[in-house]
């Protein structure tokens, strides 16, 4: 017979009511008669109806969701509770040396094996240790470093991995997703750096130097090893301050120091001077101190940075050089003088011959 949905206003509201007509014929062949069966499926109609928009819903956030981790640049990977690869972004296929649509054919497993994975320190990983395989087991990792060996290419790249388990409301484990952040670029301007402060610390070990870190704010001070060095304290008996580096300038110099260390900072002028330092065992030392001052937006100091170079065995030379000069300068004089008085007795022996040859004239 037929069947129909059709609508109806009740002292309820409106319901829908699915109704199957089935006809009884008469004896001649006729519908004698129509016997209507009809129940009310409003209920089923209604939860048909929510299924269907939560449905729609998960799709247009299934699509954002791709949409967003296709957009950053770091690996997301993420895997169901029987740990097969749901979902990766194209990052994390390109880390993989693979085509995106290439990598979604493999197991995890299978990617797993692919990969030659090692800790950031140096060990080799178990494959059972990814970090989506940990995170369904209820681990939750964050930036942890490993190294991981490009497929193709054969290069090293570090990471930072991050992985966390995906649970319901009742706590079960239902997947896993993993994001890895790739500090490659990183690793190496770190490497940089580290070699380029090692040079910089051997050459200014071989220039006899140091250097220094004043927070004008603050009035905290930074020293180098080497500066300590320089003015004869240890970094871990005497702690780098202003009042310590005050109290090591020479008594004498002490005035002319601050002043000229002043006159930078208010002049926007880089500091430039040279001063005795007294060493706790008596020792004088001629250091030699440039610095320059940085300023905040409305021109007010905020810190200077220096360098300060003994140049006590240059001053030694300076003067030795100096006393040399000095006694040089005497003898020429004292000969000078001598030729002087040598001269004049020639004169006048000269003239009296000249007088007695005029008499015998």
């Amino acid at each position: 017979g037929a069947k129909r949905e059709w609508n109806t206003l009740t002292h309820q509201g409106v319901r829908v009511f699915h109704s199957r007509f089935a006809p009884e014929g008469a004896a001649d062949g006729s519908v004698a008669s129509v016997v209507v069966f009809s129940h009310d499926v409003t209920d089923r109609r209604h939860v048909e109806t929510e299924r269907e928009r939560v449905l729609i819903q998960i799709a247009q956030e299934r699509n954002r969701l791709q949409t967003l981790i296709e957009s950053v640049s770091d690996e997301v990977w993420m895997c169901d509770a029987e740990g097969n690869l749901s979902s990766l972004n194209s990052a994390a296929a390109a880390g993989l040396g693979l085509e995106q649509r290439d990598a979604q054919r493999w197991t995890l497993p299978e990617l797993i094996s692919q990969l030659e994975i090692y800790t950031g320190d140096g060990r080799l990983r178990p494959r059972d240790e990814a970090p989506l395989l940990r995170a369904l087991r209820g681990e939750t990792l964050r930036e942890e470093e490993e190294v991981v060996r490009h497929r193709r290419t054969g290069a090293l790249r570090h990471r930072l991995a991050s992985a966390a388990p995906l649970k319901s409301p009742a706590r079960e484990v239902l997947g896993a997703v993993a994001v890895v952040h790739d500090i490659t670029e990183r690793k190496r301007i770190e490497e940089h750096l580290r070699e380029s402060e090692e040079r910089l610390r051997l050459a200014l070990r071989a220039a006899g130097a140091g250097t220094w870190d004043w927070d004008l704010r603050t009035n905290d001070t930074t020293w180098s090893d080497a500066y300590y060095g320089i003015v004869g304290l240890s970094p871990g008996e005497t702690p780098a301050s202003y009042e310590a580096w005050l109290k090591s300038v020479h008594p004498e110099d002490r005035e002319g120091v601050l002043r000229t260390v002043s006159h930078s900072i208010e002049g926007h002028r880089d500091l430039d001077l040279e001063f005795r330092v007294v060493r706790p065992d008596g020792g004088v030392r001629w250091l030699n101190e440039r610095g320059k001052t940085f300023y905040d937006e409305e021109a007010r100091p905020l810190r200077m940075l220096g360098i300060s170079t003994d140049i006590t065995e240059h001053k030694r030379a300076e003067e030795a050089l100096r006393r040399a000069h000095d006694a040089l300068k005497q003898q020429l004089d004292a000969r000078t003088q001598a030729l002087s008085g040598i001269g004049e007795r020639l004169h006048v022996d000269a003239s009296r011959v000249t007088v007695e040859t005029e008499s015998l004239g």
